[in-house]
């Protein structure tokens, strides 16, 4: 993810420091909850997921195993469309990285 602002020389303090997807898009665009990690549920990282993932079927209560695995499935929809928007923009369709370039240009 560091490439585009390498090269252009863009850096906004939401980054952290941090250039991967998951502190780029949310600090350029903080209106659009799609892409920000934070608010999601109970998963919020990888690590996150598979530890919860690994232990979920421990849990005996339905709806709290329900809400957990609603909650994977929705990390794991956000980072699979932001990787495949990444690598779709280096075949040139981008939809979300089409949205950073507009917004740095």
């Amino acid at each position: 993810m560091i490439e585009p602002f390498r090269n252009l020389g863009y850096y906004h303090p939401d980054f952290h420091g941090s250039f991967s997807i998951k502190s780029v898009l949310p600090a350029l665009f903080p209106q659009d909850d799609e892409l920000d990690y934070k608010k999601l549920g109970s998963v919020q990282n990888g690590g996150e997921a598979m530890e919860i993932f690994a232990k979920l079927h421990l849990l005996r209560n339905r709806s709290e195993r329900d809400e957990i695995r609603k909650d994977l499935l929705a990390y794991c929809r956000l980072d699979t469309s932001n990787i495949k928007n990444k690598q779709t923009k280096r075949r040139g369709n981008g939809r979300s990285f089409a949205k950073i370039f507009r917004f740095l240009v």
